[in-house]
């Protein structure tokens, strides 16, 4: 079973958006992909900092 990362947030700005950091090294694909759908859904705005991917990988986690 895969364990599901920590995830970091910070608001964007004070009207809108939401950032997600990656503090602890994991891949974006480690995230909560429920938790990120709500968090989506309630901010309308997600910006990912500090996760290493390439168009693969960003492709895989927006596929979920």
């Amino acid at each position: 079973m895969k364990a599901i990362a920590q995830l970091h947030t910070q608001p964007l700005s004070e009207k809108l958006g939401q950032q997600v950091m990656n503090l602890d090294n994991v891949s974006i694909l480690d995230l909560d992909k429920e938790l990120i759908i709500n968090l989506f859904r309630f901010h309308g705005v997600l910006l990912f900092r500090g996760f290493e991917t390439d168009v693969e990988t960003f492709t895989k986690f927006t596929n979920y």
